[in-house]
């Protein structure tokens, strides 16, 4: 294969990259920063979930469930959601963090 067509195929590959990134851009800016917090939220409920399970028998663990979910947050949270973290217009990550654990008892059935 004579090298020109590899770097035609590279451009286009390139070339749909970029594209789907600017696509994705112009998404996340449409958004308000309420449906940015939502998403982010929906994120945290299932790590608020994994934290309640993980300490599901043990009372007055509140403290450690928060560290744990802030910690896999900024372990395995994609940038993406990072970034409509920081555009979300919240204070801070543990405000969204009690947000989600509402929802999430809402959800269970265990009310406020």
């Amino acid at each position: 294969m004579p090298d020109w067509v590899v770097w035609v195929i590279i451009g286009v590959v390139a070339a749909g990259l970029l594209a789907a990134l600017i696509v994705w851009l112009i998404k996340f800016f449409r958004k308000t920063p309420q449906e940015r917090k939502e998403i982010v939220i929906n994120f945290l409920i299932g790590l608020v979930t994994m934290a309640e399970e993980e300490f599901k028998d043990e009372h007055g663990k509140g403290a450690e469930k928060l560290k744990m979910v802030e910690e896999a947050f900024n372990r395995v949270a994609p940038w993406a959601l990072k970034l409509m973290l920081k555009f979300s217009g919240a204070k801070d990550l543990r405000e969204l963090i009690e947000m989600a654990l509402a929802q999430a008892k809402k959800t269970w059935g265990l009310g406020e």
